[in-house]
């Protein structure tokens, strides 16, 4: 190794302690260390009523219930249990970015050699000298965008909305498959990571599965582009990938993903026999003696049990996540910007080359792939955790595809960064923006978000209560 490769692994390194420090920072900063209603009622939820939707993390908990010695159906065993989970989640949000970093790391390492060789054969070493320097810059970049990530995945479930949320394991299931398609290793686990995750919520389908989907098609027409002599056209791209071992097992797991979440979707909502007020009044029960202030979540007993569709009951919610959400487009707009010019960076790129269609069509599936929400966002509440989970979709998929060593995005990353660092200040004034607009809640996208959105309503609050002559 060189001494430059060894002084970036060195700024690597340095980096890694940062990044553990900040996690835990951003962590002990929003923990709220009180569970609300819903979540605990939620552990209420176990399958010993039957497949019931939503029933695996209570089973867990209801498990641990009958192992240990103790009574953990008090509020403050789900406390120190939240607690626990919630710093085991952040443990774990750390270890994943930084096997990306390393990764990432990996094929920098690789790409400077490949220069330094290159440097010594060519007669215009000035041109590749710079060239030499600049490979260092897609590693470094990486460090906003993981910092990016830390900001926006530790506070959320820190905070009072969302700690103890089931969606931490629902995230913390994808996590573990992409990390899985990304070192290509034990594939046929994403099968049963996924069906985990849908039988911790069904909207799991919806939230985060797409990022294992977009990952798992992207890997598809990944390995079909590598293959060697390939013609284009859609037909050789199919003869290609059921020809081929090495695409043939990604098409299989992509398969039995899609049939086993669809399947378990189908079921919970549509095969499940809702109306049992037995089972409804056991779970009040259990839920009622875990709970901060004797607060039983009674409506996610009455849908996911009783089967009453709150669609008018919460036509309120519905309303002010309309009005909110254009504010929440607006306040990313700098985000939104930052990735718009990086995939315009990306098709700027394969413009021109052999297997160009192969090479739009797999990123735009990584584009689009975020748009499984939209049944969420239009018929469901709770706008905070869809657009939180938009947000993990495009961080996440991102630093998966330059831990695979795609050098379209690893160049495309690279210079939307060194287009941030010449408005000097730009990029960490965008991450202390980002802290800004964290936590992500619930029924709001977020406090400040609300905040914004609610300011017209306080004017014409304090219109009214103001006499005019």
């Amino acid at each position: 190794m060189s001494r430059r490769e060894k002084r970036y692994m060195s700024k690597n390194k340095k980096f890694e302690i940062i990044m553990i420090l900040s996690a835990f920072i951003l962590l002990f900063y929003n923990l709220a260390a009180r569970v609300n209603s819903y979540s605990t009622t939620l552990l209420a939820f176990t399958y010993k009523y039957g497949f019931i939707p939503r029933g695996l993390l209570g089973t867990i908990y209801q498990g641990l219930n009958d192992l240990l010695p103790i009574n953990m159906n008090v509020y403050a065993a789900v406390n120190i249990f939240t607690l626990i989970m919630t710093c085991l989640y952040t443990g774990f949000m750390v270890w994943v970015l930084k096997k990306l970093l390393s990764k990432i790391g990996d094929t920098t390492v690789s790409w400077m050699q490949k220069a330094s060789a290159t440097q010594m054969m060519s007669c215009d070493s000035r041109r590749t000298q710079d060239d030499f320097s600049d490979l260092a810059g897609p590693w470094k970049s990486i460090y906003s965008l993981i910092m990016f990530a830390l900001i926006c995945a530790i506070p959320t479930f820190a905070g009072y909305y969302n700690f103890g949320r089931v969606d931490m394991y629902m995230l913390i299931m994808s996590l573990c498959a992409m990390m899985l398609i990304v070192y290509d290793k034990a594939i046929w686990l994403v099968v049963p990571l996924v069906a985990l995750g849908e039988m911790f919520h069904e909207a799991y389908v919806f939230m985060y599965f797409s990022m294992i989907l977009a990952l798992l098609v992207y890997r598809i027409l990944d390995e079909i582009g590598k293959l060697d002599d390939l013609d284009a056209g859609v037909i050789n791209y199919l003869k290609a990938a059921f020809a081929h071992k090495s695409v043939r097992r990604y098409l299989w797991v992509t398969v039995l993903s899609v049939a086993v979440v669809s399947g378990l979707f189908l079921y919970f909502r549509f095969g499940y026999e809702y109306g049992d007020r037995e089972v409804a009044d056991k779970i009040y029960d259990t839920a009622y003696g875990m709970t901060y202030d004797n607060f039983v979540h009674k409506d996610v007993i009455r849908a996911e049990i009783l089967g009453v569709d709150l669609t008018e009951e919460e036509i309120e919610y519905h309303v002010e996540n309309f009005i909110e959400f254009p504010f929440f487009i607006l306040l990313m707009s700098p985000f939104i910007g930052i990735l718009v010019g990086l995939y315009r960076h990306v098709f700027k790129q394969i413009r021109g080359n052999r297997l160009q269609g192969l090479l739009r069509f797999k990123y735009l599936v990584m584009i689009v792939g975020v748009l499984t929400l939209i049944p969420l966002l239009a018929m469901k509440v709770d706008y905070g955790r869809w657009c939180f989970a938009a947000v993990m979709y495009y961080v996440m998929t991102l630093l998966a595809m330059m831990a695979m060593g795609d050098e379209v995005v690893f160049d495309g990353w690279r210079s939307t960064i060194v287009k941030l660092r010449e408005k000097w200040l730009l990029g960490p004034v965008l991450l202390a923006y980002a802290m800004m607009l964290t936590p992500f809640t619930d029924l709001s996208i977020g406090k400040f978000c609300y905040q914004i959105y609610d300011f017209p309503n306080k004017i014409l609050r304090m219109m009214e209560i103001i006499p005019f002559n």
